[in-house]
């Protein structure tokens, strides 16, 4: 005779009842598949076709590519991380389209383009495994699955809520990372946006977009924040600056104290204010090596934010 205990919620003792054989299994069944069994068989999956090249994953869920990655086209990097973590902060993000992944190194890039949109940046490369957003279940974000985060915005889950939220939407890189250089703060932004919107983001942390004044300060800017970053295309990775000429065509200011920029570093040729697709190039962007670079305004870069140090 099998018993299961059974406490009810008006009653200080519990009680013992008697469950006929067939109600329990079902109960044990539910139970589980509710909640252990479809993270333990994602886990299963996912570890046999990561470490089997010849494995592939039942349909419905994701299709992975080995030996491939999207270069460039890098919304945020992390490491050490797994794998499953790395399909996670792509489906925290709405601008996230796919992930390339280094197992060897536990390392993840999340991409805002996937192969079809990035056939150039898609690319043969040992060691790598790519996957894309849409193939995965999207339960895998639990609340964060039904956000209405914007493009600059992750969702992260709510403990304690006095509304009753789920999840709120957060600007990344507020608070950690930055760098202090002459009685100034300075972060780079992986986050891929238009110059009026890396403004606002920088406004939301407090900050502008970065106004250099010398050249200490844009050699500072160049060895520091921008020393990791490289492509094969310069104009594939640039960061955008707070400058730009629009209000005066070839008067540069800087878009936050609207002083007139003085000191400048531009690459041969630039600017050149010529138009992209019928579009101004209005806004100043750097390459990594610190050149300057005038651009649409529209374009999406990453972006350098600056303020005061407190």
């Amino acid at each position: 005779m099998l018993f299961i205990l059974k406490s009810y919620q008006f009653r200080r003792t519990p009680s013992i009842e008697v469950l006929p054989l067939p109600i329990l299994f079902n109960w044990i069944f539910f139970t589980v598949m509710r909640t252990s069994l479809f993270v333990w068989v994602l886990f299963v999956l996912t570890h046999i076709v990561l470490s089997e090249p010849g494995s592939k994953l039942k349909h419905g869920y994701s299709q992975i590519v080995y030996g491939h990655r999207i270069k460039d086209k890098t919304i945020s990097s992390f490491a050490p991380i797994s794998f499953l973590d790395c399909v996670e902060e792509c489906l925290l993000r709405n601008r996230c389209l796919s992930v390339s992944y280094f197992k060897g190194a536990n390392y993840c890039e999340i991409k805002y383009e996937d192969k079809l949109t990035a056939t150039s940046s898609y690319q043969e490369q040992a060691g790598w495994v790519y996957s894309e957003k849409r193939h995965w279940p999207t339960e895998l974000a639990g609340p964060c699955s039904q956000s209405n985060c914007s493009l600059n915005e992750k969702c992260q889950l709510t403990r304690y809520s006095n509304n009753g939220d789920p999840f709120h939407c957060v600007v990344s890189g507020c608070y950690e990372g930055w760098k202090e250089f002459n009685g100034h703060n300075y972060f780079r932004n992986k986050t891929l946006l238009s110059q009026p919107d890396a403004m606002k983001t920088c406004r939301f942390c407090g900050a502008y977009l970065v106004e250099i004044d010398d050249g200490e300060e844009n050699g500072w800017v160049t060895t520091s924040l921008l020393k990791d970053v490289s492509c094969e295309n310069q104009y594939d990775c640039t960061t955008w600056t707070g400058a730009n000429d629009i209000q005066t065509e070839k008067e540069f200011v800087w878009g936050n104290s609207f002083v007139k920029v003085n000191y400048s570093n531009w690459s041969p040729e630039n600017p050149d204010h010529r138009k992209i697709d019928g579009k101004l190039k209005e806004c100043v962007d750097m390459f990594y090596d610190g050149q300057w670079n005038d651009r649409p305004c529209d374009h999406l870069n990453a972006f350098i934010c600056e303020k005061n140090h407190n």
